[in-house]
């Protein structure tokens, strides 16, 4: 019944009902204290204490003259006496069964395959997880010289998180992320905290309409219908393979990229202007306008500036209808996905896992550790709803409503949203409707 240094328990559980137990037969209660939490919210250790550890702070190294001042309160026994009975519990590194010069050894290993081996190891790992779990789905193409050219995955994870957030997906198919610059491609979504939330992912070899295509359709296939709107950036061959796949579903190009070239396009004397990119992003970002006030807008700004024979601000207005937020008024919920906040904050998200020097074996362990971060702090998010209440800043029973239905992340937003209505709303007169005597 005696803890030992080096004793070993299957989990924190355990090891907590072993003291317990260890306590009473030693005639103590014990209690959980402090702890420490590693990246990825995993308890790294934690000490089990007796019930009488410490000092009652209420009473410990205080003078009588403080204690003359303070709001006389009822006096209640103190069970602490300062006991030092104490175990730490932590997870032990010797049962790794490496050292971190073993991890890096490894990782150098991995990316000294041959160009291909890499690419086999991972289909391998693929076919063999689709074996286990028939609810993994991964497809890969072939070229003629039967090198990989585009591969396709999702779990079942990725599958049940679109058929809840799968209104609105996120393709963005932009930037490299391993040594043979195959295109990097998730899909995302908004989950209901506000966060990313990857469905499934891709590898793409070349940029044409027929990669596109394909990897479109094993996404509609894999989730068994298509969603109501998909928002990419204005690759003219990903905008003819979304008609081809996807003809019912509202194709949205994403603002964030469309912005992001606006200093750019400007001529060289306008570039400076603050005032004029203030007015272009108000026109271009108001979600209340209907089109026509978009259009009236537009054209006051356009001509103000002498921008009306510019050739990228005309062919951007003669796109308005994919990527001004006026023309999918009619799109529910449509105004919750900013798409700059959703590419930019799903490329920032994948940059810290992901490496354009790895293979594509080392390539998949990184986004898998990417994966189980995503989902830890999506469950991390609802355990805080779950054993929380937020704060109230009115008596307004609007609010309270507001805080039990909405969850914590997007409570926070429509408060402000009350609170400013709360303060800035009042009775001017008031008629009982009575006639007068």
């Amino acid at each position: 019944m005696k803890p030992y240094v080096g004793q070993v328990f299957k989990s924190l559980k355990d090891a907590f009902q072993f003291y317990k137990n260890y306590g009473r037969s030693s005639g103590f209660d014990a209690r959980k204290g402090a702890l420490k939490r590693g990246k990825y919210g995993q308890i790294i250790y934690q000490y089990f204490f007796c019930i009488r550890e410490g000092i009652n702070p209420a009473t410990h190294d205080q003078s009588s003259e403080t204690q003359s001042k303070k709001k006389k309160r009822r006096r209640k026994p103190s069970t602490r006496n300062g006991c030092k009975a104490r175990v730490t519990v932590s997870r032990g590194y010797e049962d790794v069964g490496c050292t971190s010069d073993d991890f890096r050894n490894l990782s150098y290993q991995m990316n000294c395959y041959p160009d291909g081996s890499d690419a086999q190891l991972l289909l391998d790992r693929f076919i063999t997880k689709r074996d286990l779990d028939d609810r993994f789905k991964c497809e890969y193409l072939l070229d003629e010289c039967q090198k990989v050219k585009s591969i396709f995955w999702s779990d079942a994870t990725g599958v049940e998180n679109f058929s809840i957030f799968g209104d609105a997906v996120s393709f963005d198919a932009t930037y490299s992320t391993n040594r043979y610059n195959m295109i990097f491609a998730p899909f995302t979504g908004k989950d209901n905290h506000g966060g990313c939330v990857t469905f499934a992912a891709g590898l793409l070899s070349r940029e044409d309409v027929s990669s596109y295509s394909w990897i479109l359709k094993q996404f509609v296939d894999c989730m068994g219908h298509t969603p109501t709107m998909l928002i990419t950036d204005q690759d003219p061959a990903l905008k003819i393979a979304v008609e081809n796949v996807m003809p019912n579903t509202r194709h949205r190009f994403c603002m964030w990229h469309i912005m992001m070239k606006v200093a750019q396009k400007l001529p060289i004397s306008l570039r400076e202007n603050a005032e004029l990119t203030s007015k272009l992003y108000e026109v271009a970002w108001s979600e209340f306008d209907e089109p026509s006030d978009f259009e009236e807008k537009w054209f006051e700004v356009i001509n103000e500036y002498g921008l009306a024979e510019h050739s990228w601000f005309s062919y951007m207005f003669s796109k308005r209808t994919y990527w001004i937020p006026a023309y999918f008024r009619d799109l529910s919920m449509s105004g919750l996905f900013r798409t700059t906040s959703m590419s930019e904050s799903e490329n920032s998200f994948f940059r810290k896992y992901l490496n354009r020097n790895s293979n594509l074996a080392s390539f998949y362990i990184h986004y898998e550790s990417a994966m189980q971060a995503q989902r830890h702090s999506y469950k991390q998010l609802c355990m805080t709803d779950q054993t929380t209440t937020p704060k109230l800043k009115t008596h307004s029973s609007i609010e309270q409503h507001a805080s039990d239905i909405y969850t914590r992340n997007i409570f926070l937003e429509v408060q402000v949203e009350i609170f400013e209505a709360f303060n800035r709303c009042c009775i001017k007169s008031m008629d009982t409707g009575a006639e007068e005597h």
